[in-house]
């Protein structure tokens, strides 16, 4: 057992860290209404492989660097906060458990409900006094497309990338605590 900020993790972190930014800032679909990312796949290896605490530091600091490169709004901390809650979430559906198609639909929706219906909307208040009602409509709607989506590919996705030998070999050697 290692402990959880060793060389070979924070390089393996930043991986993600860096794949997160990528999918949120540089491969998002921007529509006037709402943003649509595919940042739940790296998020959801943070989970598994790092565990509730590790998966919080690197979302959050993928939150911030994507904040930093590609401005959205002025720099506001609840997002980047939200997006360590949402890591968080994501390690403790997944850290040392089987990735089950059960658990991947729980862990989506809860997941996605809250970020999407709790968190972003009351950042956009916070920042801009944005009203409830105008976002949500259009944020279940995105929810009724994306979800299905989300699981489809976290299901075909993530488990192939986890039976490959190296991943497991980390998985086993480095129980994040």
């Amino acid at each position: 057992m290692k402990k959880l900020f060793n060389v070979r993790v924070i390089a393996l972190m930043g991986i993600f860290i860096a794949l997160d930014v990528l999918l949120t800032g540089v491969f998002a679909i921007n529509t006037p209404l709402m943003r649509i990312t595919f940042n739940y796949l790296p998020r959801t290896f943070l989970g598994v492989l790092f565990g509730p605490f590790g998966a919080f530091v690197a979302t959050f600091t993928s939150g911030i660097t994507n904040d930093l490169l590609f401005p959205n709004n002025p720099f506001f901390i609840g997002f980047p906060l939200s997006a360590g809650v949402v890591g968080l979430l994501f390690g403790y559906f997944f850290y040392q458990k089987e990735v089950t198609l059960k658990r991947i639909i729980l862990a989506t929706i809860v997941i996605s409900i809250l970020q999407s219906l709790v968190f972003t909307p009351l950042n956009l208040y916070l920042l801009y006094q944005t009203p409830y009602a105008s976002i949500f409509i259009p944020r279940v709607i995105r929810l009724l497309i994306t979800i299905p989506i989300q699981i489809c590919l976290t299901y075909w996705i993530v488990p192939k990338v986890l039976c490959v030998h190296g991943v497991q070999r980390f998985v086993s050697n480095y129980k994040i605590y």
